[in-house]
C-alpha cells in the first residue's frame, strides 16, 4: 500500500506497474473510498480525489498529483417539476431492503439501509445526490442526471457515477436498463 496526501481536490495521473484488474483507494481506517475495476486492460488512469485528506492505494503503480480536471455534464435539466427543498434528515433504516436509500419528500428524510452500507463512500454520495434530487423531481431519470451533474461538478469521475447506478438498479429491469442507457448517452455528449 501507498500513502497519498490530497491537499486539494485533484486528479491523479496513475502509471500501473503491470496490468491490474482493480485499483482500491481507501481512507487511513481501512474503509474503501473508491475504487476502478481495470480487467488488466489499462497501463495507467486518471482518477479524480475531490476530497481532501490521506487515502490509501493497494496497487503498485507510479502517482503524479494534478489539478482537479472536472468534465461537466452538459445536459441541461427541464424545470423543477416540484421544490420540496427542505432541510432534510438522513436517518439509518435497519429494515430497509432492496434498495440503499428512499426519500419522504414531503417529511424531509433520506432512510439508508444496509444496503447502503455496502457501497463505498463515491457511491454512497451519488445515491444520497439521487435521493436529493427527488426534492426537485419526481422522474428517475431526471433525478439521475440531476445526481450525475452535481456528482461530477463536485470533482468526482463521470465514470464513477454511471457505475454509481448500474450497481444499484437491477439491470435485467426493462425500466433500469433504460435509466442506465439515458445517463450513459448523456455522460458521452
Amino acid at each position: 500500500m501507498q500513502t497519498v496526501k490530497i491537499i486539494k481536490p485533484s486528479t491523479l495521473e496513475i502509471d500501473f506497474n503491470g496490468k491490474p484488474e482493480r485499483i482500491n483507494f481507501y481512507d487511513t481506517k481501512g474503509n474503501l473510498i473508491a475504487f476502478r475495476v481495470l480487467n488488466g486492460k489499462y497501463d495507467g488512469i486518471r482518477f479524480n480525489l475531490p476530497d481532501v485528506g490521506n487515502y490509501l492505494i493497494d496497487t503498485d503503480c507510479k502517482i503524479k498529483i494534478c489539478p482537479i480536471r472536472i468534465h461537466l455534464l452538459k445536459t441541461i435539466l427541464p424545470p423543477y417539476q416540484r421544490n420540496e427543498m427542505k432541510p432534510f434528515e438522513i436517518v439509518y433504516n435497519a429494515n430497509l431492503k432492496g434498495t440503499p436509500a428512499r426519500n419522504f419528500v414531503k417529511r424531509g428524510i433520506i432512510e439508508t439501509g444496509i444496503n447502503f452500507d455496502k457501497h463505498c463512500k463515491h457511491i454512497q454520495k451519488f445515491i444520497l445526490l439521487h435521493e436529493i434530487a427527488h426534492f426537485y423531481y419526481i422522474n428517475e431519470n431526471f433525478a439521475d442526471l440531476f445526481a450525475a451533474k452535481k456528482f461530477i461538478a463536485d470533482g468526482y469521475n463521470n465514470s464513477t457515477a454511471l457505475y454509481s447506478l448500474t450497481t444499484v438498479l437491477n439491470s435485467q429491469s426493462e425500466t433500469n436498463q433504460e435509466r442506465i442507457k439515458n445517463l450513459f448517452s448523456n455522460l458521452n455528449r
